[in-house]
């Protein structure tokens, strides 16, 4: 589901910033189109250059989003370090100008799916899950940590919401919560593995090539850690069930990378999946990014509703 807010026109990038563009690439940018999708405030844009190229820029400065800027400069250092036929964009090379940094990779003709989805939509997106991980296996790109420390953001929320009383929780999770707790300090154990990973996949962030499913990819690459080959797909479906899809559960039976899954690590994860939205939609809007929240609160219910629907009452 691609997110609402407005981002940066081309046009605010600094100057100085353009210019280190223009000398990485040798061409000046001419003309830029923002995309639509993704929660960064900062410009992601198809961008013209004056020698005929196109070429995909996406940039943000601090005063924008620290974050943002942060997750730029991972995502350069995990794409450069991938085979040339990993189905991901390839990486041109990437700038940092004072408190901005811009992204540069090839434009891949195309388009990103957007709920409502279409069932062949839902189709290619759930086989590109599968060709990543077919892709992944063995993949080592420098300086990518084990999913147990790269996804620590998602362990302890539960005890963070257990802390927060005036957190709202529906009566099912309140009554449960003791077993959350024991279920999250499985989680980081439960998606060990050894595949690199995607593991903010949802339909916003892949982009269906005009040249035919072989050649789709993944965007966005700043979370990528090595882990269990299940855990992409699976951390996917509530998202893409906001989108127009199944089910969460519904589509899990279906798919081949469920059928490896250990069951009980699958529980553990969806809990600390959970757990994170839950209390992330607790917080107030990170900077630039309104919308953000609700989000997050939608696919709190619907992967708590997957759990409730594995564990029962």
């Amino acid at each position: 589901m691609a997110s609402e807010h407005q981002r940066l026109p081309w046009s605010g990038v600094p100057e100085a910033v353009n210019d280190a563009i223009a000398e990485l690439l040798g061409a000046r940018v001419v003309a830029a189109v923002n995309q639509a999708g993704g929660f960064s405030p900062g410009p992601a844009a198809r961008c013209s250059l004056a020698d005929g190229r196109v070429v995909f820029i996406k940039a943000c400065g601090t005063d924008l989003n620290p974050i943002a800027v942060d997750f730029h400069r991972r995502e350069a250092h995990v794409l450069a370090s991938l085979p040339s036929d990993f189905p991901a964009p390839a990486l041109l090379g990437a700038v940092d100008v004072g408190e901005w940094t811009a992204l540069v990779t090839e434009w891949i003709e195309g388009r990103t799916p957007d709920g409502p989805l279409e069932p062949e939509d839902v189709t290619r997106f759930l086989a590109l899950s599968a060709r990543l991980a077919a892709h992944g296996r063995g993949v080592r790109p420098a300086n990518v940590e084990p999913a147990s420390r790269a996804m620590r953001f998602l362990w302890g929320n539960w005890s963070r919401i257990d802390e927060r009383s005036e957190v709202e929780l529906d009566p099912w999770t309140r009554a449960h919560l003791d077993e959350l707790l024991d279920l999250e300090r499985l989680a980081p154990a439960a998606i060990a593995g050894d595949t690199f990973l995607h593991v903010d996949l949802r339909a916003d962030n892949v982009v269906f090539a005009a040249t035919g499913a072989e050649h789709d990819v993944a965007i966005d690459w700043p979370h990528a850690a090595i882990g269990a080959d299940w855990f992409p797909l699976m951390g996917s479906l509530p998202a893409l069930a906001l989108s127009g899809a199944d089910d969460p559960w519904v589509v899990w039976g279906t798919q081949p990378l469920a059928a490896g899954a250990d069951p009980d690590a699958v529980n553990a994860a969806l809990a600390a999946l959970g757990g994170y939205f839950t209390r992330e939609a607790s917080l107030p809007a990170p900077s630039g990014i309104p919308t953000l929240r609700a989000f997050q609160a939608r696919q709190g219910a619907v992967t708590m509703e997957w759990l409730r629907r594995r564990i029962g009452d």
